[in-house]
């Protein structure tokens, strides 16, 4: 067999394990437009030869199975329309084939993996309406403005503008605490210095007084030493 194309038909139940006895398809998979419900089956990654996947428009839950990454030849796959959770796997990194990635609308969280950026192929992505958060990658299809890139709908990423996406937070560091002090410097005299300085004069100072009375500093770790 060559093609599967049950599409548009009123399916119900899960997708069977069964389902790993067409790995000798090898254009098209469409089960898309039907009333499917449950996982999709680990042996999904067994249709090696597939060129094509499209389970779209179902009630697939669970998590997308790590061996999806083992269908090498996929030109295209959509998985969108669905309720599938967790994240996206990073074994779609393997796909070095796939043109067309489709997750759009589900409930995928967690953030887009760099993974992605291996995809040098890739002419469109849909991660639509989903609950993705965190930046996005800035490699590989990210930095490429000629593909289709579609992420609206995940209100916690952020990354470039080009993206419809809000700003990324800059990091933000620890806040410069700026307090003057007094030191005397001969006699009566006081010298204000901010924080900063204040530690380097008062460092300069201490090795000025080792410099010009070594015996009474030497004496003075004795002492410290034998406390």
């Amino acid at each position: 067999m060559e093609l599967l194309d049950l599409s548009h038909n009123i399916l119900t139940g899960s997708i069977p394990r069964e389902i790993a006895e067409l790995h000798n398809l090898q254009f098209y998979l469409n089960l898309s437009w039907n009333f499917l419900e449950g996982s999709l089956p680990l042996e999904i990654g067994k249709i090696t030869m597939a060129q094509a996947i499209d389970v779209s428009a179902n009630h697939l839950t669970g998590a997308i199975p790590s061996t999806i990454g083992s269908c090498v030849e996929l030109f295209s796959l959509n998985l969108s329309q669905n309720s599938f959770q967790g994240s996206i796997p990073d074994s779609l990194e393997n796909l070095k084939s796939l043109m067309s990635l489709d997750l759009s609308s589900n409930s995928l969280s967690g953030i887009i993996p760099p993974t992605l950026n291996n995809l040098e192929m890739l002419q469109y992505l849909n991660l639509s309406f989903n609950k993705l958060t965190g930046e996005i990658p800035r490699g590989g299809p990210f930095a490429n403005l000629s593909i289709s890139i579609s992420l609206n709908g995940n209100p916690n990423l952020c990354g470039p503008q080009v993206f419809q996406l809000s700003a990324c937070p800059r990091p933000r560091g620890h806040p410069t605490i700026v307090k003057r002090v007094l030191f005397p410097i001969s006699g009566t005299m006081l010298f204000s210095f901010d924080i900063p300085m204040a530690k380097e004069y008062a460092y300069t100072k201490y090795l000025c007084l080792k410099c010009y009375f070594p015996k009474v500093w030497a004496s003075k770790d004795l002492i410290s030493r034998a406390s």
